[in-house]
């Protein structure tokens, strides 16, 4: 402070101002890829890249992979608890994928300015939460089957129920966004959401638990899973498509 004010009765410039060049690579911002509806395609693995090293896997990935891990040192070849393990998981995926980056986009006016059609759009912005639980699937699995010793085709079928649920968790988002936006009492919105997360869950799990207890021998009992994983997938096909021209009518969109 001393310096500054002698240098000041000097006449010196006493400016904390710097005029510091900085040099900003070309490739380091902005998008560069992407065309019409594909650009919400780079624009989640640009995002993903920049909050991880490895685009799909992220910190939450790796926390449930580790816990995965280690719980099943514990339940070892009880399938009634591997079962309920992945129902828990299942479970928490449907808060991050039902508030995910589809939610976000489909609540800012971008996508709707896009001169692609609805359709396009929607499966553009939903390829990022569509494909991370597949990425997130083989890596929970995966150490499920080496460190828990649990079957591993049991693990890849499972592995594709989860798959599953993420591709039906996100059809969700988009009906839920068509019929719940519009509906201004919280608390309906919520028991509305609960009400069709079950109606949607209901055919698949009914549809493993009757062929697994009426059909299935004990020797194939890791295909337990398999019904649900294609009723599942049936019902987000159906309600993507259902919901394809959501974005042909701006006033689905969220009111500012």
């Amino acid at each position: 402070m001393f310096k500054r004010i002698k240098d000041a009765k000097e006449g010196r410039n006493v400016s904390t101002n710097t005029n510091r060049k900085i040099n900003i690579k070309e490739e380091n911002h902005g998008l560069h890829k992407g065309k019409g509806a594909m650009t919400f395609v780079y624009k989640h693995l640009l995002e993903m890249k920049r909050s991880s090293r490895f685009i799909f896997i992220d910190g939450n990935s790796i926390f449930i992979a580790i816990s995965v891990g280690i719980a099943s040192k514990f339940i070892e070849h009880n399938t009634v608890s591997i079962y309920i393990t992945l129902g828990t998981l299942i479970y928490m995926q449907y808060f991050t994928t039902t508030f995910g980056r589809l939610k976000t986009e489909l609540l800012k006016p971008y996508i709707y300015m896009i001169p692609e059609s609805s359709f396009k759009k929607i499966l553009a912005a939903s390829a990022s939460s569509i494909f991370k639980p597949c990425v997130d699937s083989i890596l929970i699995f995966g150490i499920m089957a080496v460190v828990g010793g649990v079957d591993i085709l049991q693990c890849i079928f499972m592995a594709l129920a989860y798959s599953a649920s993420g591709f039906l968790f996100v059809g969700l988002s988009v009906v839920y966004q068509r019929l719940l936006n519009d509906q201004p009492n919280k608390i309906a919105q919520v028991f509305i959401g609960i009400y069709l997360l079950i109606l949607v869950l209901a055919p698949g799990v009914a549809a493993s638990v009757l062929i697994t207890v009426y059909v299935l021998p004990e020797s194939l009992i890791f295909l337990s899973t398999l019904p649900y994983t294609i009723v599942s997938m049936l019902i987000a096909f159906i309600m993507f498509f259902a919901c394809r021209n959501l974005l042909d009518r701006s006033d689905y969109s969220e009111r500012i």
